[in-house]
């Protein structure tokens, strides 16, 4: 499997953090693809979903103390998605609509924090349902999330078409695959 060399902007990422990202890229991705890697460039105002990648990277690093520091930045950013709950959660939201804001950067931080949180755990735990199990806290996330995206229409095909629907063919494309990914993965 061939892997495409780093954007520019991933080029000049400290060298630990560019690391990480290229071990996200490298192992994690071809498993869980909902992040478009040729337009990861364009995350750099996205720290929330940079550090999750990090988490990732780190994790698999097998560098010393690698996990245990992966998951002391994990609860970092579980605090901080927390923190930001107003700014992404359109779970209980009246005004929710498929024309508001569709914060995709977000949402991929949570589903990544959610995913690592099971990775973490050695990922065998399974309820009597046989469902992985997640903790009560991560599953009202992810009930959250999913929620939100029902809420503001991402998951609804003519949604995407409309959001993305641009003169220029390239980002039309690319923005109806990325969240036709977004929605596949969720």
């Amino acid at each position: 499997m061939s892997h495409d060399p780093p954007t520019q902007s991933n080029r000049s990422r400290p060298e630990k953090e560019r690391r990480y990202v290229d071990l996200y890229f490298k192992i994690f991705h071809p498993y869980w693809p909902f992040i478009h890697q040729h337009s990861f460039c364009e995350y750099d105002n996205a720290p929330l979903l940079i550090q999750s990648i990090n988490v990732i990277g780190l994790w698999l690093s097998n560098e010393d103390n690698a996990q245990s520091r992966a998951i002391a930045l994990h609860e970092v950013l579980g605090l901080a998605i927390y923190d930001q709950t107003e700014q992404w959660d359109a779970s209980d939201s009246e005004e929710a609509c498929s024309s508001r804001f569709w914060p995709i950067p977000t949402y991929q931080a949570i589903l990544l924090h959610i995913i690592f949180a099971m990775l973490s755990k050695g990922g065998g735990a399974l309820g009597l349902d046989l469902k992985p199990y997640l903790s009560p806290v991560d599953s009202n996330l992810l009930d959250r999330l999913v929620e939100s995206c029902k809420r503001l229409g991402m998951l609804y095909y003519p949604n995407m078409l409309a959001r993305y629907c641009e003169p220029d063919q390239l980002v039309y494309v690319w923005g109806v695959q990325r969240a036709g990914e977004w929605g596949h993965r969720l």
